[in-house]
């Protein structure tokens, strides 16, 4: 459960104040409202950081499962060899949309382990290539 901020409490709108003079220092701060929580403000710093730290652990959770399917995909390509395995147009950058088609097809009709694919770049959001039959741009 999230600690919840000295600073954050409950207000209505009307007696919701813009700013607070901080006791200790005699520095005037500005209050904002809380995302998601009508009637809760907070300071503007403390959220700021609070965002900042949520969007960095959802960033490291997304990682850290983008590299538990890969291992899952890793395992199955030791098992059965994907017919992009060879063919340097799945990792290029920029292809013409007859590539990108003929590629999709493969994907779509001839690999056993597209799920596993998938299920991995959904994860990474690679910047680049074709995975699963899905084309990443640049």
């Amino acid at each position: 459960m999230a600690r919840r901020s000295p600073w954050a409490r409950r207000v209505t709108a009307e007696d919701a104040p813009t700013s607070v003079t901080l006791v200790e220092t005699g520095e005037s701060v500005e209050l904002v409202a809380i995302p998601g929580k009508p009637g809760e403000v907070m300071l503007r710093t403390e959220l700021e950081q609070a965002l900042a730290d949520r969007d960095a652990a959802d960033a490291y959770d997304r990682h850290t499962t983008a590299i538990e399917e890969f291992e899952q995909l890793d395992r199955a390509r030791a098992l059965w060899r994907p017919p992009c395995h060879d063919d340097l147009r799945f990792v290029t950058d920029s292809l013409p949309i007859a590539d990108r088609i003929e590629l999709q097809d493969i994907c779509l009709t001839r690999c056993r382990i597209r799920g596993q694919c998938d299920a991995y770049a959904r994860r990474a959001r690679p910047s680049s290539g074709t995975w699963a039959g899905r084309s990443y741009l640049p």
